[in-house]
């Protein structure tokens, strides 16, 4: 009688154990196959808006990547006598294309997951840099200088 009994609780312990590994093996299918076909459309990585009097404009390749500034005041010139001049940057590019990429999760390895840029137009894949672009200020700053090196050589700062 107590065999008995030892048997049917393993039994209904065991069971138990595979419903729950059937039941997270279905969560994680389910959020993996959710994050494949999650995308996210480029954006300006500024937190400005674009210039309405542009002054000059520049193109960077950084992270592997086209992105596209322009330094302007946000008013047109008449009304901006004083207002500050600043780095607006866009992108990011496909270098071989300038078609605008997407950021895109794809699967890497069993669990992980990682973001990529892809070109629609030319099917190519970039790797995002999660870890450096943070809010997209280390663009920016490089954008801005840039634009001030391209300003100095043409004696206009």
């Amino acid at each position: 009688m107590l065999l008995a009994v030892i048997a049917v609780s393993l039994t209904v312990s065991v069971l138990v154990y595979l419903g729950l590994f059937g039941f997270a093996v279905s969560q994680y299918r389910s959020a993996r196959e959710h994050a494949e076909s999650e995308t996210v459309d480029p954006h300006e990585f500024s937190g400005k808006n674009r210039p309405e009097t542009v002054y000059t404009s520049a193109e960077l390749e950084y992270f592997d990547v086209l992105w596209k500034g322009e330094y302007g005041k946000w008013r047109a010139s008449e009304y901006s006598a004083n207002d500050t001049a600043y780095t607006y940057v866009h992108g990011p590019y496909c270098p071989h294309d300038e078609h605008a990429l997407r950021i895109q999760t794809v699967a890497k390895w069993i669990v992980l997951s990682k973001h990529v840029w892809v070109c629609d137009a030319c099917d190519r894949t970039y790797p995002y840099p999660d870890d450096e672009i943070g809010d997209g200020t280390i663009v920016e700053r490089a954008m801005h200088r840039r634009i001030k090196r391209k300003r100095q050589a043409n004696g206009s700062d």
